[in-house]
């Protein structure tokens, strides 16, 4: 039996299961400062190997950035976040106090994007990116089938694009894409909630180019195989179409796509697991690290 955690800026999911996606319980706690935070859910695994016996591993998706260098003597912490009380926090390091059993960690997006490459829509290929587009702007990269990580993970979020003389949000750059096209920057230049907007509002065009951006950098650089763009703001009805419609301009045909595809629809795609990839991917994880 495996024990799976993902780490989300508004609430931390955590699961037991099998392995293969098979969770026998899953349970939600809101995320608060760590110490208060990871008792309640240490105290939920506790309870769990009481139920249903000892864990065998444990899988951790954490919001990012997270030190993911294992050389590194700050490996497995949560770096500088505007998440108040989390920067620099020493995740593994705490659980591993706790927990005498193989452990592994990842950033949220790198184990959705793992979940999609065995169970979703990156499934069939070995080069994807997972993009969520919600509170923040993250993104896992896959490269021959394995994760891009070097001295940190991809921080797609934080790429420069064109502005269009916007003033972004983000607190650390201001206009780059988390400032331009996440939640709250969405909220910023409409003056209301994300979901509340009409697809029909002119700040949707806006953000569609924001990301259709972010797509045409990203098959420039990596020529990937797969875009998967998930989290609650890709939840908008049209924007995904409108997405693909900038892209398609963008990339002016200088892309073989139509002859080395299936067209930009197999490219550019929606995520296709529920909210839960991440813990699903934490899963996946902690299976991998027991061999």
């Amino acid at each position: 039996m495996y024990a799976a955690i993902e780490l989300g800026g508004t609430k931390i999911c955590c699961g037991i299961g099998h392995g293969n996606n098979e969770f026998i319980d899953t349970q939600e706690i809101e995320t608060r400062e760590p110490q208060s935070t990871l008792s309640e859910v240490i105290e939920y695994l506790r309870q769990a190997e009481s139920q249903h016996g000892a864990l065998r591993g444990l899988g951790l998706a954490s919001f990012g950035p997270v030190d993911l260098n294992q050389d590194s003597a700050t490996y497995g912490s949560i770096l500088k976040t505007p998440k108040p009380n989390w920067s620099n926090y020493p995740l593994l390091q705490a659980m591993r106090e706790q927990f005498d059993i193989p452990m592994a960690i990842t950033t949220d997006v790198n184990a959705a994007l793992l979940a999609e490459h065995r169970f979703g829509a990156a499934r069939g290929v070995n080069n994807a990116v997972y993009v969520t587009v919600g509170t923040g702007v993250g993104a896992g990269v896959m490269v021959n089938g394995q994760l891009v990580n070097g001295f940190l993970h991809p921080e797609v979020g934080h790429i420069r694009i064109p502005t269009g003389g916007v003033k972004g949000c983000c607190p650390f750059h201001g206009d780059c894409l988390e400032g331009l096209a996440s939640g709250p920057a969405i909220h910023a230049r409409a003056g209301r909630a994300a979901q509340d907007i009409p697809i029909e509002h002119p700040v949707w065009n806006a953000v569609a180019s924001n990301l259709g951006d972010m797509c045409t950098n990203l098959l420039m650089i990596l020529s990937t195989q797969r875009i998967i763009l998930g989290g609650g703001v890709m939840s908008k009805e049209g924007l995904l179409d409108k997405i693909k419609h900038q892209l398609h301009d963008k990339l002016n045909d200088y892309l073989p796509i139509d002859e080395c595809t299936r067209g930009l629809d197999s490219v550019v795609v929606g995520a296709s697991l529920p909210d839960g990839a991440g813990l699903s991917g934490a899963l996946l994880i902690a299976e991998q690290a027991t061999k």
